[in-house]
């Protein structure tokens, strides 16, 4: 039965040890192995959502957690709510008035040294709170006093990893979270949720909006997304339609009324803002003006990000709220004042110094731990720019205990929570967060986004908390089929053209295959079959068959390769990270273990053929369990018929242009040539099992162009192509569907009307009606991939004309 009654620290920490030192401490190592474990699994998706070069996840999760009781929390709560009163006076002021710019409260160096400061927003009067999300960065020196280190109104902050790292402790350590009454975070995502959500009509939606797959959070963006029920939109995904923000989908525009945004302020609207910004929307900034959008937080209000506020905000929220502030700022010194410089001079080297720029971007120094020349650098750039610094004496920080195998090392911690804010300015505190972790007190203080350790942050009740999970609603949810129309068209587009890459990445690896095996031949007619076989696909002089494994490395894994293995699998991985919620798990691990092998092989000196031979067996039964894998798990969504839309198409023009090429330059008697037609479009046993002859060319016509049972013959694509089509959203879209139809529906009936004698001589020869029609086939292939693009994946406004001419 869990203790009802308020637990101090001390014994919550008890509680806690005990149940780490089970076995001898051997409990705390299975758990952290466990952790370790669920966060690798993690790992991989987070891999495959972010690019190669922000692959590394900062600190490791503690199964030590940070223990707070319930009358500390309601205290930080208070101070952390009374900071958002304040801010939002601030903002209001910075942006309206600037009364404390004209009574110089604010010194003006100190406003426009800021980075963050935002000229555009002056006046821009929002009709929503300015700040509706914020993360806070607390720190606890080592008598018990709290200070706060920072802000951040860059959404999510962190808040993904949070509810991440708070469901792999649950699943690890969950009876410990029920016994010590530990407030759960629903609630707070609930509330969240609700704020944005607010005044809005019943078919707006929300969205997360995202730089894209270039930022290292991708991975918290795509996390948070999905558990909050935003969808995922990235700044070429909307469009401002009278004072209204619309996302594009299949079935034309739909309205956004809540926007949470991890886009930088500059970047949001490319029309008033940064022009060269290809993350934001064009006349954004002037649907928040007119109150047209819900936007946690409002560009500007990063501004209050900056640390040049650390030593002026208790000043100003007396003058401003007329309170003192509950949390105080952790005391620092703007460099931009004469007299806080002489004080920061005398405590020279002693001191930490930062940048005036918001975290991640901001510099930070232990200054007595640089070296001289890079001492005397750092001097040089604060007496040439001193307004834009601030600096501050490393205070003592609380110690924590940090879980090292089956013992217990110390640490120093800052914790990160998180408030949230409502149109009636009503705020919400989480009951939990993290803390980072770091040995180094200072470092801990100056970089706490890059700690050595994290903490979940337990806040413990004094009975068990019994609110419902967030995706617990008391509205009885809508029955039935999803409306899947809603899927945005970058969405459907990358899931197009995913398919096209993974189509075209196993065509060229079973080329390729094919390739090396009759390298390894001995025979001359197998070689020049291989070598005919590599030229379809590429313009070469011929290959050396004594080095045939180091050109075709050179030639389809080398990174500067154009058309190579390497170029596709970065296209398939490119266009799976634009949809990450729309791929399982497992088929994101295929995905991760396909590049990472493509980047093996890309490593490999001094290949023989054989082995080569063996690593492309693996590509190509990589990409077959990635296409198994979503075979069998996809939803047979929109989302999945474009994808199966790319594969087919990608599939049917490359076959066509195979047997374009084959007839055109092969004869009768070339039998190794014909049988690697078979190979590479994987159908020499269903030739064997049908014919039972001798390869001949008008039997491989009738398979690889007629047949309607074979999934890789033209007959069979061009079947699906039409069916698949016909099943795409029609709204909005009448008459380019069809054309649509009308395309596909060309393909499929040309085929149905054809006959092998009209196409070929008795004697294996193709006639002229043969490529005319393989000609036509390519063309209308090329023109359906086209209209499918300007259909669904294009919102431009039809032209309409300005002056009407005589």
């Amino acid at each position: 039965m869990p203790n009802t009654l308020a637990q101090s620290i001390d014994n919550a920490l008890e509680t806690l040890f005990e149940a780490l030192d089970y076995d001898e401490g051997n409990q705390q190592a299975r758990w952290s192995e466990e952790v370790e474990r669920r966060l690798k699994e993690n790992g991989l998706t987070y891999q495959a959502h972010t690019s190669k070069h922000h692959q590394n996840r900062q600190g490791q999760l503690d199964v030590v957690p940070y223990l707070m009781d319930e009358s500390t929390f309601e205290h930080l709560a208070r101070g952390l709510s009374q900071r958002m009163r304040f801010f939002e006076a601030l903002l209001n002021d910075l942006y309206g008035e600037r009364n404390l710019l004209a009574d110089g409260s604010i010194p003006p160096d100190l406003l426009f040294s800021n980075p963050e400061y935002l000229v555009e927003a002056h006046g821009l009067n929002p009709q929503t709170p300015w700040v509706s999300f914020l993360a806070h960065d607390l720190l606890r020196d080592s008598k018990g006093q709290w200070f706060v280190l920072g802000q951040s109104t860059r959404a999510p902050a962190g808040l993904g990893y949070v509810l991440e790292r708070r469901l792999i402790i649950s699943r690890v350590m969950g009876y410990l979270l029920r016994r010590m009454s530990v407030k759960r975070l629903s609630g707070f995502f609930r509330t969240l949720r609700q704020f944005l959500r607010a005044d809005s009509h019943d078919h707006d939606l929300s969205i997360l909006l995202t730089p894209g797959q270039s930022v290292e959070s991708y991975f918290e963006h795509a996390f948070l997304a999905n558990h909050l029920d935003f969808i995922l939109a990235e700044g070429d995904d909307l469009t401002v339609r009278n004072n209204r923000l619309m996302l594009k989908t299949l079935s034309g525009l739909r309205p956004v009324s809540g926007v949470l945004r991890r886009v930088a302020d500059q970047d949001i609207d490319p029309l008033e803002l940064n022009g060269l910004s290809r993350q934001g929307t064009p006349g954004l900034m002037n649907t928040v003006r007119r109150g047209g959008i819900r936007m946690g937080n409002v560009p500007g209000a990063s501004v209050i990000d900056s640390p040049l506020w650390m030593g002026r905000l208790e000043g100003l929220c007396q003058k401003l709220l007329g309170e003192e502030l509950i949390l105080k700022t952790l005391p620092a010194l703007w460099l931009g004042d004469p007299d806080e410089r002489e004080e920061f001079d005398a405590f020279w080297p002693n001191v930490l110094v930062r940048h005036a720029s918001a975290f991640p971007a901001s510099e930070s120094f232990v200054v007595r731990d640089l070296p001289d020349p890079e001492r005397d650098t750092l001097r040089a750039r604060i007496q040439t720019d001193p307004s834009s610094w601030v600096a501050w004496q490393a205070i003592n920080l609380e110690v924590v205990p940090v879980a090292e195998e089956n013992t217990r090392t110390e640490s120093h911690a800052v914790l990160r929570m998180y408030t949230a804010q409502s149109q009636d300015l009503k705020v919400d505190v989480m009951p939990g967060g993290l803390a980072a972790c770091n040995h180094d007190a200072s470092w801990a203080q100056l970089r706490p986004n890059t700690p050595e350790h994290y903490k979940d942050l337990w806040v413990m009740g004094t009975e068990p908390d019994n609110q419902l999970s967030m995706f617990a609603e008391m509205d009885v949810p809508a029955l039935g089929p999803m409306d899947q129309s809603m899927t945005p068209s970058r969405v459907a587009d990358a899931m197009f053209w995913l398919g096209r890459y993974v189509e075209r990445a196993d065509g060229l690896t079973r080329l390729v295959r094919e390739v090396l095996a009759g390298a390894i031949d001995m025979r001359t007619e197998r070689q020049k079959a291989a070598l005919w076989l590599l030229d379809t696909k590429f313009q070469t002089d011929g290959i050396d068959f004594d080095n045939a494994a180091g050109e075709i490395h050179q030639l389809m894994f080398s990174s500067t390769a154009p058309g190579g293995l390497t170029e596709l699998i970065n296209a398939i991985m490119r266009n799976a990270r634009a949809t990450p919620d729309y791929l399982s798990d497992d088929a994101w691990r295929a995905l991760v273990n396909l590049e990472q092998m493509i980047e093996r092989i890309g490593w490999m000196k001094h290949a023989d053929a054989g082995r080569l031979l063996d690593q492309v067996d693996s590509i190509l039964m990589q990409l077959a369990t990635f296409s198994g894998l979503n075979n069998d798990t996809m939803s047979r969504t929109f989302a999945n018929r474009f994808m199966d839309i790319g594969r087919h198409i990608e599939r049917a023009s490359k076959t066509l242009m195979l047997l374009n090429q084959a007839f055109k330059t092969l004869k009768p008697q070339d039998v190794n040539h014909w049988e690697l037609v078979l190979e590479v479009t994987d159908t020499v046993m269903t030739y064997r099992r049908r014919y039972r002859t001798r390869l001949h060319p008008t039997a491989i016509l009738d398979l690889l162009l007629l047949d309607v049972e074979t999934p890789r013959a033209i007959g069979y694509l061009a079947a699906r192509l039409e069916n698949l089509v016909h099943g795409l959203p029609v709204q909005q879209l009448v008459g380019r569907k069809t054309q649509l139809q009308q395309l596909a529906f060309r393909i499929h009936a040309n085929l149905q009307m054809a006959q092998t004698e009209d196409l070929m001589t008795d004697q294996g020869l193709p006639k002229k009606p043969l490529f005319d029609a393989l000609d036509q086939m390519i063309d209308t292939l090329s023109s359906l991939s086209e209209a499918i693009t300007l259909a669904y994946f294009s919102h431009a406004d039809v032209p309409q004309q300005l002056v009407k001419v005589s």
